[in-house]
């Protein structure tokens, strides 16, 4: 599928869709354009399928992610300088300093954290504890807008 310059394969999306992030249903084509975008950076020339499905298998053997792969799924996560700033729940244009926005954010920041809590807390699996956080899209519009500045 063609975005922009950006040709987004299935394989990418296939790849992309196996990080289960916590992204909003409507994020669409645009979501897979900026991931692949920041993922075909970081994995240096690597196929990105692979590259992905590696840094999944380092973080399910190790316990925790690399910090390169740490770093590109904050940043696809939430970007600051791209608009929109976070794909996990619908943004408008432009959106910035709302409880919404600033709860994406936080999120982006404690991605691993969150997923490491979960695993410690419940006794589960990298994996498992990915699908419980990747909900988190679904969770924080339905949060006051006080409790979600207190997350930060």
């Amino acid at each position: 599928m063609i975005l922009g310059l950006l040709v987004v394969s299935s394989a990418y999306i296939f790849a992309i869709s196996s990080l289960l992030l916590p992204v909003h249903g409507r994020a669409g084509l645009a979501f897979f354009e900026r991931a692949s975008e920041k993922l075909i950076v970081a994995s240096e020339g690597e196929d990105l399928s692979l590259w992905v499905s590696a840094q999944l298998e380092i973080w399910r053997n190790e316990q925790r992610p690399s910090q390169r792969f740490a770093d590109v799924v904050q940043s696809i996560l939430y970007d600051a300088d791209a608009n929109p700033r976070s794909y996990t729940v619908q943004l408008n244009p432009g959106e910035v300093g709302t409880a919404r926005c600033d709860a994406c954010e936080v999120l982006a920041r404690n991605y691993f954290r969150c997923v490491a809590a979960i695993m410690d807390e419940d006794g589960l699996q990298v994996d498992q504890a990915r699908g419980i956080v990747s909900q988190s899209g679904v969770i924080i519009p339905h949060f006051p807008s006080k409790a979600l500045i207190s997350l930060s």
